[in-house]
């Protein structure tokens, strides 16, 4: 994945050009955002694959278990033709990162950049057969993925009506997984105390960016009424002077729409507008005979049961509305069947937090929008789809949950023997100091009752077997000698091991008030001892006797007395 990434930062004049001849985008926006934020999300999800994983689980009765998250299989993802890179990445990057393999189906429209993408992802080592491009219509190529037997899951951003034909082909193939990120009619309201140049300005950034070709657009405009002739003066104004043309040209705000099919669609939205009352302040027509380009477009006099504003259109097209109070906003923004996305232009934080909070809307923008970083989850709430973009939470859907419960064994466990044999070693060192150096009776009744302990434990082995047959009625797993797998004894995963009543002893003992003096005794005493060797010696260096215990490796732990 790290390599993909370098591989698209080196190609990203070419990978915008695509873009640009493929949807009309403007290159200057490939440039600088799509194609580095191709790669980032590639980086960002090579950092987040280990960051999911299974738990081991505290069980109420006599089993062990844990869970694995695994790929949840192969997928299949259709992507719309608005965002042809990025909308690659934003489904390619979590899967890879999961480990799936996958069939990626671009739309019709703008097929280049994902073959292209295909081309570099094998250049960077992407095994063969992971990720899949699959060119075509969706009424062929995209039904076949959606109906196929052998997808465990689909994941679509696009329509609402498209989403729902998926749905229905998942329930009738195999019941597989499905993630939708659908339309969106997502409301901006801007209150009275709201920068108004500023709001203005988010304000035309909502609705014709990409030239209107965005899910999230803030296409309905709420404006509080004691700001409104101005706002709707100054938005105006601002849409007039909009540069639009040539997508190549650094300077132009937006090129021509997709195709000639949303060309019409936007343009017949927009004559049904006027013939519903709707008042147009601009635009509302073609730019020229020359490409599919299209005025912005702002309506005044418009209400939520209109066409216009019901409908996802899907261009650069907007509703002016006028509203008085903070509840009546909050009403109406609640209205739309979409809860994709909204907007918030305010000073007041509490108006923000209160309005933030009840607006049905999967993403909030508080005094900016359309501000998207790829560790924040992107999906809407009602016609609007289910499942998440972006985040852990886009690898989260792409992995299964498994669990795996074991018989915990009921035989009593003991230390291994290499480790009693260590520590007998030490406890017959220790015994030997304490008694030359203190000859205090008690000191040596506490190490000679662990000594005893460990001299006198003979290891066991324990052998846990799942019961045979479906465990569906039984209330827990009993143990079955004859079965041929068996699991680890809890003594060969923990070394130092013991048994119960040996632990609690031990436990007890070793914290025993006089531990510490004990300890102190005999470092003084050791040290004392050493010296005074020494200097009989005429300076020879004696080495004490020592025990070294290897509790690091049970298997090859050795002690030894020097």
């Amino acid at each position: 994945m790290m390599k993909l990434a370098e591989l698209i930062e080196q190609n990203i004049e070419e990978l915008a050009i695509l873009d640009s001849l493929d949807a009309g985008k403007l290159l200057s926006v490939g440039k600088s955002t799509d194609i580095p934020g191709a790669a980032e999300l590639l980086r960002y999800y090579a950092g987040a694959a280990d960051k999911i994983h299974g738990q081991v689980l505290k069980m109420s009765r006599p089993l062990q278990a844990y869970t694995l998250m695994e790929p949840i299989g192969v997928v299949g993802h259709i992507i719309p033709w608005n965002f042809p890179t990025s909308l690659f990445f934003t489904k390619v990057s979590p899967a890879l990162a999961a480990g799936c393999t996958m069939v990626v189906k671009p739309a019709e429209q703008t097929p280049l950049s994902a073959l292209y993408y295909a081309h570099l992802a094998k250049l960077a080592g992407v095994p063969d057969g992971v990720l899949n491009v699959v060119t075509g219509f969706g009424h062929t190529a995209g039904a076949a993925i959606s109906h196929h037997m052998d997808i465990d899951m689909v994941s679509f951003t696009g329509s609402t009506e498209v989403g729902r034909e998926i749905m229905k082909a998942a329930a009738s193939s195999n019941l597989k997984h499905v993630s939708l990120e659908l339309g969106g009619k997502s409301p901006l309201i801007v209150f009275d105390d709201a920068d108004v140049d500023l709001a203005s300005d988010i304000a035309l950034l909502g609705f014709t960016f990409n030239k209107g070709e965005v899910c999230a657009a803030s296409t309905r405009l709420y404006v509080q009424e004691g700001i409104y002739d101005e706002f709707e003066k100054k938005l105006v104004e601002k849409a007039k002077a909009l540069l639009i043309g040539d997508p190549f040209d650094p300077q132009v705000r937006y090129g021509p729409q997709v195709d000639k099919v949303q060309f019409e669609k936007i343009l017949s939205y927009i004559e049904h507008g006027k013939r519903e009352g709707a008042t147009l302040l601009t635009g509302g027509k073609p730019i020229g005979d020359k490409g599919y380009y299209i005025q912005p477009t702002i309506f005044t006099n418009v209400k939520e049961n209109m066409m216009m504003v019901k409908d996802e259109i899907f261009g650069p097209v907007v509703g002016l509305m006028k509203f008085k109070s903070v509840e009546e906003a909050i009403e109406r923004a609640n209205e739309s069947k979409y809860g994709l996305a909204a907007g918030i232009m305010t000073k007041d934080l509490n108006v923000a937090n209160t309005v933030s909070r009840s607006v049905r809307a999967g993403s909030v923008w508080i005094n900016c929008y359309f501000g998207i970083d790829n560790d924040c989850p992107f999906g809407g709430y009602k016609m609007s789809g289910f499942g998440k973009d972006f985040g852990l939470d886009a690898l989260h859907k792409l992995k299964g949950i498994s669990s795996t419960i074991h018989a915990r064994s009921t035989q009593s466990q003991t230390p291994p023997q290499n480790l009693v044999n260590d520590m007998s070693a030490m406890f017959n060192l220790f015994s030997s100091q304490f008694n030359s150096s203190t000859g205090d009776p008690t000191t040596l009744t506490i190490f000679n009752s662990l000594k005893s302990m460990y001299s006198t434990t003979t290891p066991q082995s324990s052998q846990t077997h799942m019961s045979q047959g479906s465990p569906t009625h039984s209330h827990h797993l009993a143990a079955q000698p004859d079965m041929p797998t068996s699991l680890p004894s809890q003594s060969q995963h923990h070394p130092l091991a013991a048994s119960t009543t040996t632990i609690a002893l031990s436990t007890a003992l070793l914290l025993h008030v006089r531990l510490i003096w004990i300890i102190t005794t005999f470092v003084i005493t050791a040290c004392s001892a050493s010296f005074s060797i020494s200097m009989d010696n005429g300076g020879t260096d004696i080495t004490a006797a020592t025990a070294t215990v290897d509790i690091t490796a049970p298997a090859t732990a050795s002690s030894s007395i020097q």
